[in-house]
């Protein structure tokens, strides 16, 4: 119980240190860049963008994987209910209120699993598509949306949803 206390104080400690810089940065030209940025990573922009993909498998790959990334940060924030910033790092869990629906940041995980599709089925642009969505990422702590661990959270689930259509474990 100990070891749980102090693991959570460091990641709290971490989360906030993150944000008072982002925030101390984001001003003017960067603030607006940040705006714009985070739209990437809304489910609608992702699904647009994975329509105008050149081949009918990468489509089909960015929509299914689009969905199950959806579908699972959806399903994970209800039961994490981990507080949005500002204010403390609390939790309050099986929750329907937006205010404790941080992790995972879902727009980090739906930029993450497009990038993932794109790299997949076009590798020249890997580091594109990763730059892209990485960018994603810190604009939700630039909107003071989410906190860091929000967003390598969110990385990590919207990349592994890319892997599991990848591998065909899910399909629709």
């Amino acid at each position: 119980m100990i070891s749980s206390g102090i693991v959570s104080a460091g990641v709290n400690s971490f989360d906030e240190s993150v944000r008072d810089l982002a925030l101390r940065h984001n001003d003017g030209a960067v603030g607006t860049a940040m705006g714009a940025i985070t739209k990437l990573g809304d489910g609608k922009s992702a699904l647009a963008i994975g329509g105008f993909l050149p081949d009918d498998e990468a489509r089909y790959d960015a929509f299914n994987t689009i969905m199950t990334t959806g579908i699972t940060v959806n399903i994970m924030k209800a039961i994490i209910g981990r507080r949005r910033p500002p204010g403390p790092s609390d939790y309050d869990h099986f929750t329907t209120s937006n205010s404790y629906h941080a992790m995972p940041s879902g727009h980090t995980a739906t930029a993450f699993a497009l990038a993932a599709v794109i790299a997949e089925h076009y590798p020249d642009y890997d580091w594109l598509a990763y730059t892209v969505a990485g960018l994603v990422g810190v604009s939700r702590i630039f909107e003071d949306e989410h906190w860091a661990t929000d967003v390598l959270a969110g990385a990590a689930v919207g990349y592994g949803s890319a892997r599991l259509i990848d591998f065909e474990i899910i399909s629709w």
